[in-house]
């Protein structure tokens, strides 16, 4: 690649080689970016400017990239950014991460809703990328107490729980071979915050302001970067916290909304020279500007959430209102619909896509591939096919709302192709099935979701 090439000469001392190449260079950002200009509080007014950046050195799909590579990688990076320009000129920022959990492993999907977990057994493999990753997030960030806390929204059962012990008993081997290295052994926190069983006991979604609480000393202790009103640097931010859940997605969304909430009281709190109390400056936020900042990191989470798994994310009602609403759980089934599909029959062809644009080569995913996936590439090679879900109001005689996947299939004009593909038994029980059942109109098939008044929502594919 070019950029290699611009690297290498310039180690090489050809600067002006380097240069040459540079020019054939075309700098581009898989990010978020959103700005709201004149936000008010009191008589202050600031402009409110949101980046999400994207990691590119593992980036794909939800199922097709999990984990870490050998080089400490992880799938689903996203550096998170809030600034705050004040209108006399001062500028105030605060940064955190998210990432898949840092081991070896994977979850390749397999017609079911949640894909087994296959972890990496190599202990030492998996010492070496954890190693590694948490050493750069050291370097980029900075080091001190409490300067690299990894906040882990995961389950502490099944799955999700072996994963997350496998990771908690990762990071103290790690902490444990720097023992008596007080800097490194000091940086280093785990908080282990089960998210769902936590929000669905005594207090419901109410506990999940416990992570307030959980990350309070690491925020005071990294701070976030400030200027004065001549653009001269102040403070700067002196770690991160780096949050977690399987896809880094939906739980991690609401963590990270809750973190930033905290980081922007800090930062107004500075930036104004109020002498009150974290509450009195929470309390002069007012309705609009809450309202803003709610928004901003609802719109946050459905782009990124797009781009890893095809649909906006989930719990956004929580993150835009702060509270749990029936239409939001509706509109969470209907997303969670969607995702089935293009997870287990599209995302295998976007992540081969997102590897011929970054690395000039398309990788072999065949191993990951569902025998469904397989089988539905024959079909598609012989039929036209529309997918769709949708919601539809309910009525007079029926008071419950239905959720449809819909899958129409229409033979092409030069007639059916026979489908021929080498397979195991079941791949050929499965494609004849199939056949029989396509065979004539359209189908569809119903699933009731619950008895409640909600607009009619459509999502195609």
């Amino acid at each position: 690649p070019l950029i290699e090439r611009s690297s290498s000469e310039r180690a090489s001392g050809d600067v002006e080689a380097a240069e040459a190449i540079d020019q054939w260079i075309v700098p581009v950002t898989s990010a978020f970016i959103e700005t709201r200009s004149h936000c008010q509080i009191g008589q202050n007014k600031f402009d409110v400017i949101f980046v999400s950046r994207r990691g590119c050195l593992r980036p794909g799909m939800r199922f097709t990239r999990r984990g870490i590579d050998a080089n400490g990688n992880v799938a689903n990076f996203v550096e998170t950014e809030q600034i705050l320009a004040h209108s006399k000129g001062q500028v105030s920022s605060f940064v955190q991460i998210r990432g898949s959990i840092p081991l070896f492993w994977k979850s390749p999907a397999n017609l079911k809703y949640t894909p087994p977990v296959h972890l990496e057994q190599d202990e030492e493999a998996n010492y070496k990328a954890l190693s590694l990753h948490v050493g750069q997030l050291l370097e980029k960030y900075g080091t001190g107490p409490k300067s690299l806390v990894f906040l882990n929204l995961v389950d502490r059962e099944n799955d999700q729980g072996k994963l997350g012990e496998a990771f908690e008993e990762a990071l103290r081997n790690l902490k444990r071979e720097h023992r008596g290295d007080a800097l490194r052994e000091e940086c280093i926190d785990h908080v282990w915050f089960d998210f769902h069983h936590e929000c669905s006991g005594e207090g419901g979604w109410e506990n999940v302001h416990k992570l307030v609480d959980l990350t309070e000393e690491a925020l005071h202790a990294q701070g976030f970067f400030l200027t004065d009103p001549k653009q001269q640097r102040m403070e700067s931010q002196k770690g991160i916290i780096r949050t977690n859940c399987m896809d880094c997605l939906d739980r991690t969304n609401v963590a990270q909304s809750l973190i930033a909430r905290q980081s922007l009281i800090l930062q107004l709190k500075a930036l104004l020279g109020e002498e009150g109390s974290l509450e009195d400056v929470s309390g002069a936020l007012g309705d609009d500007f809450e309202r803003q900042f709610r928004e901003i990191w609802g719109d946050n989470a459905d782009e990124i959430s797009v781009l890893y798994a095809g649909t906006p994310a989930l719990k956004g009602d929580f993150t835009r209102t702060g509270k749990r609403t029936t239409a939001g759980l509706v509109k969470d089934g209907a997303n969670s619909m969607v995702r089935y599909v293009i997870n287990n029959f599209q995302d295998h062809r976007r992540q081969e896509a997102v590897d011929f644009l970054l690395q000039g080569k398309v990788s072999t995913y065949e191993s990951e591939k569902s025998t469904l996936a397989r089988a539905w590439e024959d079909v598609r090679s012989s039929v036209d096919i529309d997918l769709w879900t949708k919601l539809t109001m309910p009525n007079e005689r029926n008071n419950a709302i239905s959720a449809t996947l819909s899958i129409g299939l229409k033979p092409r004009k030069n007639g059916q192709e026979k489908i021929k593909r080498e397979g195991a038994a079941e791949d050929e029980k499965w494609r004849k099935e199939f056949k029989d059942w396509s065979d004539g109109d359209d189908r569809e098939a119903e699933l009731i979701v619950g008895g409640i008044d909600f607009r009619k929502f459509e999502a195609f594919l």
